[in-house]
């Protein structure tokens, strides 16, 4: 069994595949037992002077993430880091990921990161995997995300969470007016029974309109999510996960290729 290096390397990579298939198969299992149910809620009735009718839709019942999902992510970001730290421990104490690039005190040049000796292709590699490399930001980066995921288990669970996406599940009679949308995606939202999920209101074109031809799908698409460290954003947890594995996965057969043992 190797110790070290690159073949060291893709064994942490195929056990942070593990614990990831693993999550993803809990995920499904969970999504598929509709975790999230709403109802809606009549919030303000028509009258003569004025005929909107305002609803509310929220959680009415909501079943909580599991608790052991934050340790499995943990396993699956840690394995992912190790993946690339043994590849290069036959020549570097670690595999160094940069999300601002270093500026010559003297010159005011931006300084490479340090050669791998004996490597100069490999080093070029490196070199190009850098976050601080990202045209758009180095927060998006998949190893910018990667570090700071794993920084943040050393310290705390990462935050898994659900989310809701509404969009078709809104029925709108032909006989009324539209007069605010329903909001559609609810990612990051904070999740408990009680919570206002969308707002809409109709306006009825004629007298005889029943407000109980408004219909929907109790159970809205659940999606669990991650938040980007260091942004406002979030994404679909195991989607943004494989492409970090992926990510890595080419990066080490680019190291073994360019000559790293």
């Amino acid at each position: 069994m190797p110790k070290t290096g690159i073949a060291s390397g893709r064994m942490k990579l195929a056990r942070a595949l593990h614990h990831l298939e693993d999550l993803d198969r809990r995920i499904t299992r969970y999504v598929a037992k509709r975790p999230v149910l709403t109802k809606v809620v009549l919030v303000k009735d028509g009258t003569p002077a004025d005929r909107d009718i305002k609803f509310h839709v929220v959680i009415d019942q909501l079943v909580e993430v599991p608790n052991g999902w934050p340790l499995i992510l943990g396993d699956v970001v840690t394995n992912l880091r190790a993946a690339l730290d043994h590849a290069v421990f036959p020549i570097a104490r670690q595999f160094p990921i940069v999300k601002v690039q270093p500026i010559n005190q003297q010159t005011g040049v931006p300084s490479p990161i340090k050669s791998l000796p004996g490597h100069p292709a490999a080093t070029a590699i490196i070199e190009a995997a850098q976050p601080y490399n990202d045209i758009v930001s180095a927060d998006h980066h998949s190893l910018g995300i990667l570090n700071e995921l794993v920084n943040e288990d050393k310290h705390r669970n990462v935050l898994i969470t659900s989310g809701c996406f509404l969009e078709p599940h809104i029925g709108i009679p032909e006989d009324v007016e539209v007069i605010e949308e329903p909001t559609t995606s609810l990612y990051g939202q904070e999740m408990y029974v009680g919570a206002v999920l969308a707002k809409f209101a109709l306006r009825p074109t004629h007298a005889e309109t029943r407000k109980d031809k408004v219909y929907y799908d109790p159970a809205p698409k659940v999606t669990i999510v991650l938040d980007v460290p260091k942004t406002p954003d979030n994404r679909e947890a195991v989607p943004m996960l494989r492409e970090i594995h992926a990510y890595i996965s080419t990066l080490l057969d680019d190291l073994e290729a360019a000559g790293l043992p």
